[in-house]
């Protein structure tokens, strides 16, 4: 049975790593939670504004 453990979890990594890059799939999509206002994600990840928006 731990065999089986071991071979499932070493398919679905490889499956994983398979689709980095390909998949814009997102195991936690923060963004999706709580979205950012358009105008803050506009001024830059270095903008004042967006920062305090944090």
């Amino acid at each position: 049975m731990a065999r089986q453990l071991c071979d499932a979890v070493t398919l679905r990594q490889e499956s994983a790593a398979a689709r980095v890059g390909h998949s814009f799939a997102c195991p936690l999509d923060l963004h999706a939670l709580v979205p950012v206002p358009q105008e803050i994600l506009q001024l830059g990840p270095d903008h004042p504004e967006a920062l305090s928006s944090l």
